[in-house]
């Protein structure tokens, strides 16, 4: 059986042989048609295989959407049993466990800032995206300085919280 690169070489051969030989667009119709049973085989067969791959590749994107659900699920798992822990942990007074195997210990995060009503922040505590639409957004850094400092910034609060680590 010949390829698609021969079938398809030998196909455009006639058809320039019969253009040259000057027969009318029907005749050179019905004989390409007539010559091109073994083309249109190999081109169902082509078919067949890109239909193959395809529903192989659905396949595989199915296993990788249900591997990334399992995935998120695990990972929820995981930060309920974290929570759960440093709750326990912290309710005991306990800020650190070492053993042979790892250290848990409880840290706190750097204070954060709390944005509680975006609107109610002055104008001077918003910076303005360069390159896109202005779009004013809360300048944490400067607010978090004048909320360390003591001073208050309407619309913002300092956030204390904790982490687990575990190494």
């Amino acid at each position: 059986m010949s390829t698609l690169y021969e079938l398809t070489g030998q196909r455009l051969a006639l058809q320039q042989k019969l253009e040259a030989m000057n027969f009318d667009e029907e005749t050179i119709s019905d004989t390409l048609e007539g010559e091109s049973t073994e083309l249109q085989v190999k081109i169902e067969n082509y078919g067949f295989v890109i239909r193959n791959r395809t529903a192989f590749a659905d396949a595989i994107q199915a296993e990788i959407d249900r591997l990334q659900a399992r995935l998120a699920a695990e990972k929820k798992r995981i930060a309920s049993v974290e929570q759960w822990l440093m709750t326990n942990m912290v309710c005991c007074g306990i800020n650190k466990i070492e053993c042979p195997a790892f250290t848990i210990a409880v840290h706190n995060n750097p204070v954060s800032v709390d944005v509680i009503d975006e609107t109610a922040i002055p104008a001077e505590f918003m910076s303005v995206p360069e390159p896109k639409p202005p779009v004013p957004a809360p300048d944490k850094k400067a607010i978090i300085a004048i909320l360390k400092e003591g001073g208050s910034v309407p619309g913002c609060a300092i956030k204390k919280s904790s982490r687990l680590v575990i190494k």
